[in-house]
């Protein structure tokens, strides 16, 4: 019931000191009853150093004169020098399972993933068949080729000719960190000729314990207790279990996540100042949502209070924290 927005303002400007753009995003954030879940998602992009992080700020949202409860202002996804900031041939893309529903939209030939187009897109002028559609399908569908062939681990033949293994490596890292099971899946290619990067992270809304999918993909439907908090999550999606039998790239994960761990505790700190600093704000909103101690969505578990629910992500976090760590010693 508690709708996210899209905003589109009639000029461009430097909301919060944010650099100028007509676009931005109201996330509602109506299952995450900590608030703290996109906060810590985008403070550990931002650690990562992964170079495509978005903004964002809490704003408490007054609809044509009545109160609408708390909500995270972000930045849109799209090209731009200050957003995402591609050369004109590059491309965004996105792994979505409503692909479908978009005016272009396209299908790889080896794997069946889906993919819309962030940039460019309709409005852009793409068609089915032109020549930006014709390049950005044919670059993934010989990425997926490289990737899934015999000689997938070689150095030249193999898929490292396509892919930015470092950016990949990181979202890996932050994505596992969070134990989440629903992020968006973007990809932006710098521009033709460039290697494809992994980013922007985004949507974290189940992650933290929060919610988990069974053996057959399906949500758990067993409201009570959260997601043992050291289940592997992204291990075996996507691209990742091939890249993840692969030496190399687990040489490249372990590599990154000895530079992003030393940097981890400052991003934890970040999000307890933002915890401190929404608390009033937070609690305000469960005025106009009374949602405490319910089960909205596929969550896993709710408590009676938000400092509850705010103290369950630091905890289970850290919990996750040292068991991400030692796992990497192990199965890598």
């Amino acid at each position: 019931p508690k709708k996210p927005y899209k905003l589109k303002l009639s000029d461009k400007h430097p909301v919060f000191g944010n650099p100028k753009s007509k676009k931005w995003q109201l996330l509602a954030e109506y299952c995450d009853k900590s608030f703290l879940r996109t906060a810590m998602m985008l403070e550990l992009s931002k650690i990562a150093n992964i170079r495509h992080t978005v903004s964002y700020d809490f704003v408490e949202l007054y609809l044509n004169g009545q109160y609408n409860g708390l909500y995270i202002l972000t930045e849109q996804v799209e090209k731009d020098k200050d957003r995402i900031n591609i050369k004109d041939d590059g491309f965004i893309i996105e792994d979505d399972n409503y692909a479908t529903e978009e005016p272009v939209w396209f299908t790889t030939a080896i794997k069946n993933r889906k993919y819309s187009f962030k940039y460019p897109d309709s409005d852009d002028a793409i068609v089915a068949d032109d020549d930006n559609y014709n390049y950005i399908k044919g670059f993934m569908d010989d990425m997926e080729d490289a990737l899934f062939s015999d000689n997938y681990q070689d150095a030249t033949a193999g898929y490292r000719q396509y892919i930015d293994c470092e950016s990949f490596a990181k979202w890996y890292i932050v994505m596992e960190l969070l134990g989440n099971w629903d992020p968006n899946w973007y990809y932006v290619l710098d521009s033709r000729g460039s290697k494809l990067e992994m980013a922007p992270c985004w949507d974290a809304e189940w992650s933290l314990g929060l919610a988990e999918t069974d053996s057959d993909g399906s949500w758990s439907r067993e409201p009570g207790i959260p997601m043992a908090y050291n289940r592997e999550v992204h291990r075996y999606s996507h691209y990742f279990t091939q890249l993840l039998s692969d030496p190399y790239f687990k040489s490249v994960v372990k590599a990154q996540w000895a530079d992003i761990k030393t940097r981890v505790p400052q991003a934890v700190q970040n999000v307890q100042n933002v915890r401190n600093t929404i608390k009033n704000a937070a609690n305000h909103n469960f005025t106009k949502w009374p949602i405490l101690g319910t089960y909205p969505g596929v969550g896993l578990y709710t408590f009676d209070t938000w400092n509850e629910e705010a103290d369950f992500i630091f905890t289970y976090f850290q919990q996750r924290l040292e068991w991400f760590d030692s796992y990497l010693d192990a199965q890598m």
